[in-house]
């Protein structure tokens, strides 16, 4: 979500299998905001606004910024030998992302990525961008970080075994990277979000009901967690409104059916602000309604 919460920028289906459309809340029109070549994903807004940080979901692997403003807009390109996805604003033009670690033989075929950690790369210079890591824990699987740019403290979700029995959400401050535990969140890996006063997280969880993900806040100390919705169908991708009021997040209604939906957090009803097609044919959806 944009900072000033006009907007959502998301991915849909596109010309590169995926690009990164911008949707106006107020209108309901999407427009066009990133088109490549790659699958490009997980949009990220820098604090200011003035920049969007994403990912290329396919070889060669790597991470983009798109910098707006004064009517134009350009866009700078990080490539990596490994995947980097999720990635997240960090105070002076850093990024924090996940990275995995290594391409191991999969059981049913193929191969997979794991022994993911978390990352950071200084994007002040394309030509002389530098990289470090921030944690040593090779986690099975590592969700997309959240910053509170107030503190520089980052919430990440992880596993530590393939079948998510020791899923956790943990914070770790960019300044010294030494990690702490939060909070068990059940079988869950995915997103984290931190709202703009950095009181609350918001994250998905099936700790209530096993197999059952839904929308969860708690204090950013772990404590006090809530559990906001409670229909059973999975959720993704949280993210608050700027004013802490809300949180959007994807819900799966069919197999490989998305809407949009929001919960407010103090009266926990839910609303649907676009369906399936909007994921599907984003241009056309917009489209019918203008």
């Amino acid at each position: 979500m944009a900072p000033d919460g006009r907007s959502i920028v998301f991915d849909g289906a596109g010309v590169g299998g995926s690009d990164l459309y911008r949707l106006d809340l107020a209108t309901l029109r999407v427009t066009v905001e990133v088109r490549t070549q790659h699958a490009d994903t997980d949009p990220a807004f820098s604090p200011m606004g003035d920049k969007l940080a994403f990912a290329y979901a396919d070889a060669p692997w790597g991470l983009g910024v798109k910098s707006m403003g004064a009517g134009r807009s350009q866009t700078a390109q990080y490539t990596s030998a490994r995947p980097r996805i999720g990635p997240a604003f960090l105070t002076g033009g850093e990024i924090v992302y996940v990275e995995a670690g290594r391409e191991r033989p999969y059981a049913f075929g193929g191969f997979v990525w794991d022994q993911y950690d978390l990352g950071s790369l200084s994007t002040q210079s394309a030509a002389r961008a530098t990289a470090r890591r921030l944690t040593q824990g090779r986690f099975y699987e590592l969700g997309a970080p959240a910053v509170d740019a107030s503190s520089g403290r980052i919430f990440f979700q992880v596993s530590a075994d393939e079948q998510h029995e020791q899923t956790t959400i943990r914070s770790i401050s960019a300044r010294a990277p030494a990690t702490r535990t939060l909070l068990p969140t059940g079988h869950a890996v995915g997103r984290v979000a931190v709202d703009s006063q950095g009181r609350w997280i918001a994250f998905i969880s099936d700790r209530g009901t096993s197999y059952e993900y839904e929308v969860w806040v708690a204090k950013t100390d772990g404590t006090s967690p809530k559990q906001m919705t409670n229909d059973g169908a999975n959720k993704y991708c949280p993210v608050f409104s700027p004013s802490g009021r809300d949180i959007y997040y994807v819900k799966e209604r069919r197999e490989n059916s998305y809407e949009l939906w929001s919960v407010n957090v103090a009266t926990r009803a839910q609303r649907r602000v676009a369906d399936a097609a909007l994921f599907r044919k984003p241009l056309r959806w917009s489209r019918a309604r203008h």
